[in-house]
């Protein structure tokens, strides 16, 4: 009657093991970020003057260090590259290009070139992270950018434009990033775990694989932080792909949040659950074949993206308030259950409305409604992945809460189902599979069997509770004799069974003689009660196929043999209780 249940020990692990990945990081992440290399800003050092078309030229003010394009249009700035006596390496400019293709050029020579083919096709493309290596001969020579935007809202920001040796840029730019740097590895390595774990659960326990698209949300939220911020390199994503992986990982996340959701509460499962993600599936599908084909660019369905993004979860967070209310009223044994899913679902709610707002943030400032500042972009979307990774915590650690629950209500059933109320000993049912394992692995064994010579004497005379008390009497003196025993069961009215390991008949006539003594001191030190009882006892060397039921039925036998024997000595005897 054990229980070996992992599914708790898993859990304990899965928790305890992202905790240490994800401190890792922090350490690791806040450690190797704080370099200080060669590096300086090239605004405002850099003194710029802009040259338009009809020729005038107009010198950019301090301060004015972002400069807004339209699609298609053109703007050309001109200046003398500092020398930077203070840099001793160095030739790397970085800066990012907000959907805006660039030429640099000096002494009439192009120096990079980046998009421009494509602006002049009116073929729209993303924001990018650039690194450029800059020959060392222009250096206090005069350069000229040029800047063409990729759609209406374009910009050319001046305090992105750094100049140093590259190791330094690059450290530099993920310093400037580092939250969102950490919160993208730790939310991948918290979904690659919980995939990881849910399958071992799944395979070894036979249990739900529901939580592995928990775990593909989290990669998903992580690669898309990423891409949001420029930072899809540290998931082997070139800077030229970024664009693809934001908008795809963006159209996915609520689709495959639709589907967890779904699957994690099948019991308030609707056919608009199934069509909204049938149709989500193949939207983004859709979406990316015409990019792979190059029917569609996916960074021009921006507008779609967001349309359908936000449809999508404005419909969880109505789903998910339909599940709270639906779960609101539960209570005993599903209680801790309810309150693990009832996280995970707060945790979807503050992430959808988080992500909402910066989608309508970011949709305003990508129609030129509103200016995006940089330190807002981004910023509530990564709050709500921190929250919703915090939910999932609190989730298990009310799941784990819930297991244990279960766990104790199936022991406790168990319990019911194999042992006997009266006596707590194993009840027939438990010992006949006892005895059919031992048979079928052919294990050596020796059997008595045990029989109440006076029980019925005492029923009819004293009244069943006083019977009850004789026959719970004598199976605390069985438990206390065959302590080391494998099996003490009662099969039932006034007959018990005890099985030990092993054919030594020494060693069960040791237990016997034990026993006897026990009786009897029992029956001397209390006057009111006198136990009798008949016994059979066999070893598994006696039979003929070496098995625990033959040994049973023969010690049965011998039982019945000494309780006709004792029946005729007790004959007249005066009963005393």
């Amino acid at each position: 009657m054990k229980n070996n249940n992992p599914k708790i020990i898993y859990l304990f692990i899965m928790v305890g093991v992202t905790l240490t990945f994800i401190v890792i990081y922090l350490i690791l992440g806040f450690l190797g970020l704080n370099y200080e290399g060669q590096y300086e800003p090239l605004y405002p050092t850099m003194r710029l003057e802009r040259v338009y078309d009809n020729g005038k030229v107009e010198p950019l003010k301090d301060g004015d260090n972002t400069i807004f394009l339209d699609k298609g249009e053109k703007v050309v700035l001109r200046g003398d590259f500092p020398v930077f006596p203070r840099l001793s390496t160095g030739r790397c400019l970085s800066f990012v290009s907000y959907t805006t293709a660039y030429r640099f050029e000096c002494a009439d020579k192009i120096v990079a070139e980046k998009d421009m083919d494509k602006a002049e096709n009116g073929i729209y493309f993303p924001r990018k992270v650039n690194f450029l290596s800059i020959p060392g001969n222009i250096r206090g020579k005069k350069m000229t950018m040029t800047f063409v935007g990729g759609k209406n809202g374009a910009k050319i920001k001046l305090d992105t434009f750094y100049f140093g040796d590259a190791y330094a840029l690059y450290k530099l730019f993920l310093v400037q990033r580092n939250f969102a740097l950490l919160l993208s590895i730790a939310l991948a390595t918290f979904g690659i775990i919980l995939i990881v774990l849910n399958v071992i659960l799944g395979i070894y326990l036979r249990g739900k694989l529901g939580n592995i698209f928990l775990g593909i949300v989290l990669i998903v939220l992580g690669a898309y932080l990423a891409s949001y911020n420029n930072l899809a390199f540290v998931f082997g994503i070139s800077f030229e792909h970024s664009g693809i992986t934001e908008y795809f990982t963006l159209m996915s996340l609520p689709v495959i949040i639709l589907i967890n959701v779904i699957i994690t509460n099948k019991k308030y499962l609707h056919p608009s659950n199934l069509i909204i993600s049938q149709a989500g599936v193949i939207a983004v599908v859709i979406a990316f074949v015409l990019h792979i084909l190059k029917l569609r660019n996916i960074n021009e369905m921006v507008v779609f993206i967001y349309v359908f993004s936000g449809l999508n979860a404005i419909y969880l967070l109505l789903w998910i308030h339909y599940i709270k209310k639906k779960e609101r009223n539960s209570i005993g044994s599903e209680l801790y259950g309810n309150i693990a899913k009832a996280a995970i679902n707060e945790g979807y709610v503050i992430l959808i409305v988080f992500a909402l707002l910066d989608i309508v943030i970011h949709g305003l400032n990508f129609n030129g409604f509103i200016p995006l500042n940089e330190n807002v972009r981004g910023t509530f979307l990564m709050l709500g992945s921190s929250m919703f990774a915090a939910s999932i915590f609190v989730s298990y650690f009310y799941h784990t809460i819930a297991s244990l629950e279960q766990d104790d209500i199936e022991k406790e059933l168990e319990w019911a189902a194999y042992t006997d109320k009266l006596t707590s000993l194993a009840n027939r049912a438990y010992c006949d599979s006892i005895i059919a394992d031992y048979s079928k692995e052919k294990r050596p064994c020796t059997v008595f069997s045990f029989d109440l010579d006076r029980l019925k004497i005492v029923n009819d005379a004293l009244g069943h509770q006083k019977g009850d008390r004789y026959i719970s009497g004598f199976a605390h003196v069985l438990k206390e004799n065959f302590e080391q025993a494998a099996l003490i069961g009662r099969m039932g009215g006034d007959e018990f069974i005890v099985i030990i390991n092993g054919e030594d008949m020494g060693v069960a006539r040791e237990y016997l003689n034990q026993l006897a003594n026990r009786v009897s001191n029992l029956n001397f030190s209390e006057a009111d009660t006198e136990y009798e009882y008949s016994y059979g006892c066999a070893n598994t060397s006696e039979t003929e196929n070496h098995t625990a039921r033959e040994c049973y039925l023969i010690s049965d036998q011998r039982m019945y043999e000494m309780k006709k024997i004792h029946h005729g000595d007790v004959t007249g005897k005066e009963v005393r209780i």
